[in-house]
């Protein structure tokens, strides 16, 4: 580039002509613009391939048209990409689009460890470069698209359904074989005709195909219609493919005629018995979808060979049998079936086979009687059992054989019964049925069980009454199902109970444990005050023991606070105070700056990071803290070397945080019971035994969590430290209190 003007040198570096293979086109022009420029790396994406997805940096540089150029990179940049090229060690950053008008192609990221290192009149010029290059790749691109096309179209045109490329005219200026077979023309004489006459015409259908509008058409001697698809090529020239419809009308014209049957479906089978076609009421005749059968052999499907070998021989004429077609699901249809032979294949008429349908019918009837639930007897003309079913006989005792041909009144346990189920069989052979009678029938034990029974008359096939159902409820059973409902109500009465007591307790333990903050604070106040010498001058181990109670009493303090919290949470008297939120303003709170430092004088590490998606949210400030100070209070006992580490992130509509240590872990078992009241994790595996606490920082921190509806778990494995993560709505909506809180609540005390 030696003796050229940096344009000149631009125009050299980024000429298409020169650049290797289009693959890795503008990787190779990304390379020599960075060198250009004097960047140290050039970062290059092509929207074509799946692998390269842009930033939002870079979709920003592209969507714009204009170049980005930021040649002071910190860690307040626009934006986020740009924050972490910062954090690799780059001070200036540019990204050039390449775009083609509104075609975009891709975009070159040039970077430099130096400040200020991209001049901007430079990147002006490299810029129009630019533009220059994607306007000529696209051309390329198109270019090679086109003969794509170009070869696409000629494979195409060897597919065996007649094509044909023809004039506005409609003259015929080139076919395929399928097409020169059709019009009865060769190659020769191809070009003298017209498919105007051919397939009749008129001025609008030819209007239609030269702007490439699909038409149907048929031949002028009427055997053959075909469904034409046109695609216009330029100004004056269409392409034309013929899809024949000729048995496609036909089966539309059956469809039409038995879609409105209720008993029959038509089907189209080809030579080889294949499932091509199924009327379109096939799922409401047979109650199975089309889906189950079509694209299957029928003599695959159908039970025993005969059907398949007769099928096979028909030649001509009409074949008729009764035949079973199994389902995928393994289940069954019955049919009528009427073949004859058409085009190449057959046609076939599947009807229901009603006399096997009906008697599958009482089948399934007699069945669901055996079945039932309810005492079923069938009684003759004359009043003598004939049958019970499984829960008559399980009632009564009586094995169905046993009574078969004994009076039905003689199991009834008094007269009054006798007399009422008499009644009933009288009203039942003249209205056809008796409902509602309350009868005490005898078990084969003794035992006498109220019923209340139906009578329902059973005709004979000749219209003659063939005798009577006896069905009946067994109300013994629903005697037992009251009781049960009491027991259940008595339950519910219990737990009410029980949940008042618990109100009432949490109330005792608010007013007690306030009570206690008044001496406290005068015993805190005054043992100050005797530090400091205001009742005299006090000696080294007077001062020790006057600091061992200040210590003790702010511990006491802060179980009593503990009791106060819980206690208030539980009686719904928590009332948020909804503020927005940073994160940030929570990482600098003095509190968390203060267990910050007590885990530093421990030994160990300490970290807070705020990541840039974090948005504000609507929370309680103060009680957002509370939970902090409890984690990370939690994180610092129980960890004796390693790190703490709070991070907080966004999570689509909501922010995770968490805080993870290195501690002795926490096992399945303890991890079940970790927020519970008074729940203390034991302290096996530390050297330092820190002082007990009251079991509650943790269920104090869930239940604020749940105040602001948001979740809390742990993932933890012993020995290997622990992760307690939070999720909270950005948007914060305090949550109300569900009956199911309040019984676990009462459950857990």
């Amino acid at each position: 580039m030696q003796g050229l003007s940096f344009e000149d040198a631009v125009r050299n570096a980024i000429s298409i002509g020169s650049t290797g293979s289009d693959p890795g086109i503008i990787e190779e022009v990304g390379e020599r613009i960075a060198a250009l420029l004097g960047a140290e790396k050039a970062v290059s994406k092509d929207i074509y391939r799946k692998s390269d997805r842009l930033n939002s940096a870079e979709e920003f540089a592209l969507n714009t048209g204009r170049p980005y150029l930021d040649n002071r990179l910190s860690g307040y940049s626009a934006f986020g990409e740009l924050i972490n090229y910062f954090n690799l060690g780059y001070k200036s950053c540019i990204i050039l689009p390449l775009a083609a008008g509104a075609k975009k192609l891709g975009v070159v990221t040039a970077l430099s460890a130096r400040e200020e290192a991209f001049d901007q009149s430079k990147v002006g010029i490299i810029a129009i470069a630019c533009d220059t290059f994607s306007y000529s790749l696209n051309s390329r691109l198109e270019g090679d698209k086109n003969m794509g096309l170009v070869r696409y179209f000629d494979a195409a045109f060897e597919a065996p359904m007649p094509q044909a490329i023809i004039e506005k005219s409609g003259k015929v200026l080139k076919a395929n074989k399928g097409m020169l077979n059709l019009m009865e023309k060769t190659m020769g004489n191809i070009h003298d005709a017209g498919i105007q006459g051919f397939f009749g015409l008129d001025e609008e259908g030819m209007e239609k195909l030269g702007k490439g509008i699909a038409i149907d058409v048929g031949l002028r001697n009427g055997r053959r219609t075909f469904a034409v698809s046109a695609r216009r090529i330029s100004e004056g020239v269409a392409h034309l493919v013929f899809y024949e419809t000729t048995y496609i009308r036909e089966l539309e014209a059956k469809e039409r005629f038995l879609d409105s049957s209720k008993s029959e479906v038509f089907v189209t089978l080809g030579s080889d018995s294949t499932i091509t076609w199924i009327s379109n009421n096939m799922e409401e005749v047979f109650k199975v979808g089309d889906e189950d059968i079509i694209g299957r052999k029928l003599a695959d499907i159908v039970e025993g060979g005969r059907f398949t070998k007769e099928l096979g021989a028909l030649e001509k004429g009409t074949y008729i049998d009764y035949i079973r077609i199994k389902l995928h699901n393994n289940l069954f249809v019955d049919a009528k079936c009427t073949a004859f032979r058409d085009h190449g294949g057959f046609s076939v008429i599947l009807a229901k086979n009603t006399e096997k349908l009906v008697k599958e019918i009482i089948d399934d009837f007699s069945e669901m009687v055996m079945l039932s639930g309810d005492a079923v007897l069938t009684i003759d003309t004359s009043g003598y059992m004939r049958s019970a079913n499984r829960s008559a006989e399980k009632l009564l005792g009586y094995r169905s054989s046993e009574i078969e041909g004994a009076p039905v009144l003689n199991i009834c346990a008094d007269p009054e019964s006798r007399d009422r189920l008499g009644f009933s069989l009288n009203i039942a052979r003249e209205k056809g049925y008796a409902s509602d009678i309350s009868v005490r029938l005898s078990a084969k034990n003794g035992q006498m069980l109220p019923f209340q029974e139906s009578v329902r008359l059973i005709k004979a096939e000749d219209g003659s009454i063939g005798g009577y159902m006896l069905i009946g409820k067994e109300l013994a059973s629903k005697m037992i199902l009251e009781e049960q409902r009491a027991a259940l109500e008595k339950a519910f009465r219990d737990i009410e109970r029980v949940s008042a007591e618990s109100k009432l307790k949490t109330q005792f333990i608010y007013n007690i444990s306030h009570d206690l903050k008044t001496p406290i604070t005068n015993i805190m106040g005054f043992s100050k005050l005797l530090l400091e010498g205001e009742f005299g001058a006090l000696n080294d181990e007077e001062k020790k023991n006057i600091g061992i109670i200040i210590d003790e009493a702010n511990r006491l303090m802060q179980l009593i606070q503990q009791i106060l919290d819980i206690a208030k949470l539980s009686s719904q008297q928590v009332r948020l105070d909804l503020q927005q939120v940073d994160f940030h303003m929570i990482k600098e709170n003095p509190n968390i700056k203060a267990l910050a430092e007590v885990a530093m004088n421990k030994g160990l590490s300490f970290s807070f990071d705020v990541d840039y998606t974090t948005p504000e949210i609507t929370a309680d400030p103060n009680r957002l803290v509370q939970v902090f100070i409890n984690l990370i209070g939690n994180a610092i006992k129980f960890t004796e070397k390693g790190s703490i580490g709070v991070k907080t992130m966004r999570r689509n509509d909501k922010v995770r945080i968490e805080v993870h240590d290195t501690g002795i872990g926490i096992s399945r078992e303890d991890r079940a019971k970790l927020f519970k009241k008074f729940f203390q994790l034991p302290k096996k595996g530390l050297t330092r035994q820190e002082g007990a606490g009251t079991g509650l920082g943790l269920t104090i921190t869930k239940e604020i969590v749940n105040l602001h509806g948001g979740r809390i778990s742990v993932e933890s494995e012993p020995g290997k430290g622990s992760t307690f993560w939070f999720t909270l709505p950005i948007s914060g909506r305090p949550r109300k209190r569900h009956q199911k809180d309040a019984h676990e609540e009462v459950a857990q005390q």
